[in-house]
């Protein structure tokens, strides 16, 4: 009965890769489609590029990726979970590589909690929290940029229905998110109460508790919070760079968004990390965003590739964690399926 469970179970991943793989290549489809028809490639071909900007672009790249390691081990460490800095920048590493996987950003946090947890194997729940309040910093963090930036370059107040649509949902989330964070942080939410409501949860309430104590500890932590998120700012602000160095080094003589509109654009269209396909809906987005300051059709699409390819690069370190800890991995692996 348990092979058989595991054989629908390993059926049932395989189908949904399928899926995603199969939305990855339609979107692809639609925008070199949209972009030949428009005669971007011709127009690319024409440009001189600047390799010093997209090496720029990469070091941009490199250094927020640096500096979101870094958080997530400050916010384990605040659970009194053990990660050294080699290990949290290997396992980090490690991660990027999986969030570029089919399987998306999901299946990154996954192999990093389960890597922390062989570390402290008695903390399950608090390194699941650990990995969790991470992508909410960060998140959280992306969206008040992408909110102060379309405020700052006056996209809140254009017309087009996409515009609009963007700056709505940029500001819910936004709104969200703080409300959410808020109220932890209120009287009513005390630790006893807490707990109180959550073991009168039947049959789940025991299970929940678990991860429900460790994020308690941030409560009385709110100094290590603040912090975390301070640092996260200039993650995305360095992302935007990253962005608009690249637009600058391919497109030579082409029209491209400002710098304080790239950061906005960044910070909006990755939102879509949130949707669990490693590629597709950020070139998506940003492609239909770009012609609203004036730039030429599948020049966006350009730009979101040629920074999925940088993001690749420097997940390209995490390959060398890979085959060095390839049987922890394999590990990991079974206890996933």
């Amino acid at each position: 009965m348990r092979e058989r469970f595991k054989v629908t179970s390993k059926s049932y991943k395989i189908f949904i890769l399928l899926i995603k793989l199969v939305l990855i290549f339609a979107i692809f489809a639609f925008l070199f489609r949209q972009a030949a028809n428009n005669n971007a490639f011709a127009e690319l071909c024409k440009q001189s590029p600047r390799w010093q900007y997209i090496v720029a672009a990469f070091l941009c790249q490199f250094f927020s990726v640096c500096v979101t390691i870094i958080r997530w081990r400050k916010l384990a460490v605040t659970l009194g979970l053990i990660l050294s800095f080699k290990d949290a920048f290997r396992y980090g590493f490690l991660g990027l590589v999986l969030s570029l996987a089919p399987m998306g950003i999901f299946g990154g946090d996954a192999m990093k909690t389960y890597l922390l947890i062989r570390c402290n194997p008695y903390e399950r729940s608090a390194a699941l929290a650990s990995v969790f309040v991470d992508r909410v910093v960060g998140l959280l963090a992306m969206f008040v940029c992408a909110a102060v930036f379309i405020c700052v370059t006056g996209f809140v107040f254009r017309e087009e229905l996409l515009a609009r649509s963007v700056s709505n949902i940029v500001f819910v989330f936004t709104a969200v998110g703080f409300l959410g964070c808020m109220f932890i942080f209120l009287p009513v939410f005390s630790g006893g109460d807490v707990e109180r409501w959550t073991l009168s949860i039947p049959v789940f309430g025991k299970y929940v508790i678990k991860l429900i104590r460790p994020l308690l500890v941030y409560r009385n932590n709110l100094r290590s919070l603040l912090q975390c998120f301070l640092i996260s700012l200039p993650v995305h602000l360095s992302f935007g760079f990253a962005l608009w160095f690249l637009a600058n080094g391919i497109f030579t003589s082409v029209r491209v968004p400002n710098l304080p509109e790239q950061i906005m654009l960044y910070s909006a269209v990755n939102i879509t990390s949130m949707i669990p396909l490693a590629a597709g809906p950020f070139e998506f987005m940003l492609e239909q965003l770009y012609p609203l300051f004036g730039v030429q059709i599948g020049v966006g699409m350009v730009v979101a590739i040629a920074f999925r390819v940088i993001a690749i690069l420097v997940a390209a370190i995490g390959i060398i964690f890979y085959f060095t800890m390839r049987a922890e991995i394999l590990k990991v692996q079974d206890n996933l399926e």
